[in-house]
């Protein structure tokens, strides 16, 4: 019998390792092949890669004006793609941008559409709301309230748990008396580390000064690596290099992003740094609809992971914050047991499920 093909869009490395999961739990189900955009974990599961994932990631409305040339050529290159395969589905994972215009020409081709990791609508552009109702099959939700927000839009939406949950096993860090771990996430794409990581460097040259027995630790994506050690090497900071499984921290200077909810799922206490494009903030700073920007804290209800967005990141203010902050060993094991309730409010994992709704459509 033919293997059915199935087109999955991952244009994040989040995404990319979330549509991995999935495809490894589909493929035991049932014999079905993949093409689409992704990176490296779409490649281990056998998925022909049309674009790399590393070539189109962009955040902010103005950052991507400036990619719009390469984006389209991207866009062809798939259409053409899908007609020739002609596959039996499309997944599309979050990256709404890109997904948005393809789920539309998907449509069009009669080709059923399923929102896996639905854009956060609920935050800002509600309008969008109408386009997925209209344009997709199903609407597959990580975050519980996001289901009523959908159901009170006139949209059926499923919650299908947390994708992180599947993922969540603690790397230990070898516990030495005495001794602080400091981690910083400085983001996922191109513009996020040029932005944020030489600021989270100055940070840490604070601390190493005064702070005894401190460890640091950076998170690396492939994608982006070389770009964060050479960063990393202008500096005579030693850094401990993560490459998957985040370890028990003292403290984690986060860029925001799923980055803190990874975090937040193990207990790591720490701060958010939001930094855009001036115009693009000033843009979008009005429609946001959220309290917060961390998607933790919108969880929790509270501000757990302090933020600080835009003219807001004073370096000096960030060092004595962090620097009392883990002198208050108290404090800190408040803030760990207030994150480690995330586990409660998510409940489970989203992959089987996903997959089950996924497979009433094959």
């Amino acid at each position: 019998m033919e293997e059915k093909k199935i087109l999955i869009i991952a244009g994040e490395p989040s995404g990319d390792l979330h549509g991995a999961n999935l495809i490894k739990s589909l493929k035991k189900e049932k014999r079905l092949e993949f093409f689409g955009i992704g990176g490296d974990n779409l490649k281990k599961e056998g998925v022909e890669i049309v674009a790399e994932i590393e070539k189109i990631a962009v955040v902010g409305f103005f950052e991507v004006i400036f990619k719009l040339p390469y984006l389209y050529y991207i866009l062809k290159k798939v259409i053409k793609k899908i007609k020739k395969e002609k596959p039996s589905l499309a997944i599309l994972i979050d990256y709404p941008g890109f997904n948005f215009i393809l789920m539309k020409k998907l449509y069009k081709m009669n080709i059923p559409v399923v929102y896996y990791i639905c854009p956060q609508v609920w935050a800002w552009k509600e309008e969008r709301v109408e386009d997925l109702k209209k344009y997709t099959k199903k609407r597959l939700v990580i975050f519980p309230f996001e289901e009523d927000f959908f159901k009170k839009k006139g949209v059926e939406a499923i919650y299908v748990g947390n994708p992180l949950l599947d993922l969540l096993t603690k790397e230990e860090v070898k516990e030495e008396e005495g001794k602080i771990k400091i981690g910083i996430f400085p983001g996922s794409r191109e513009s996020e580390i040029k932005k944020l990581l030489p600021k989270m460097i100055k940070i840490l040259l604070f601390l190493s000064e005064n702070i005894k027995n401190v460890d640091f630790f950076i998170k690396i994506y492939k994608p982006i690596e070389k770009l964060i050690l050479k960063e990393i090497n202008k500096t005579k900071l030693k850094f401990n290099l993560i490459e998957e499984k985040i370890p028990s921290l003292t403290f984690s200077i986060m860029a925001s992003g799923t980055i803190t909810l990874e975090n937040a799922l193990i207990g790591n206490p720490g701060i958010v740094l939001y930094e855009l494009n001036p115009l693009t903030y000033f843009f979008i700073k009005n429609k946001v609809k959220t309290k917060y920007i961390s998607i933790t804290n919108i969880l929790l209800g509270e501000m757990v992971y302090d933020e600080l967005i835009q003219r807001d990141i004073d370096i000096n203010k960030i060092n004595d914050f962090i620097l009392n902050l883990i002198k208050n060993k108290n404090k800190l094991k408040e803030k760990k047991e207030k994150l480690l309730k995330l586990k409660e409010v998510l409940k489970h994992g989203a992959v089987e499920k996903a997959k089950e709704e996924i497979l009433k459509l094959l």
